[in-house]
């Protein structure tokens, strides 16, 4: 004699407990596959947002207050990408570089440079 059978218990009911049994392990499976899958969805959302953040502050001309879309932000990255290309592309201009006299440092002061730099 069986446990089922000790216990009274229909050996279609039997089937119909190890049948939920699969089910609930089912589920619990798929659970966690979604689960997962939300997880890397978000890791992979928080990344780019990081990297569309740096990418902002990198290119000059993004308003800084103001929201920009992605795609508004690209056409600023592709257009920045543009102009220092055609800058490359001029001759450098010998009244660039700078003239110093005999004897004077060469080291630019920082509250000189600050200016300059963006």
């Amino acid at each position: 004699m069986t446990g089922c059978q000790k216990l009274g218990i229909h050996p279609c009911l039997r089937i119909w407990r190890v049948r939920d049994d699969m089910s609930v392990r089912r589920r619990t499976e798929l659970r966690r596959l979604r689960t997962r899958a939300r997880k890397r969805l978000d890791t992979t959302r928080l990344l780019e947002a990081l990297v569309y953040k740096r990418l902002r502050a990198m290119v000059p001309g993004v308003p800084k207050k103001s929201p920009v879309t992605k795609m508004q932000l690209l056409q600023h990255v592709l257009d920045y990408i543009y102009d220092l290309q055609e800058q490359l592309r001029e001759p450098v201009q010998p009244e660039a570089t700078p003239v110093t006299v005999e004897g004077e440092d060469t080291q630019f002061s920082a509250d000189v440079l600050r200016p300059l730099c963006r």
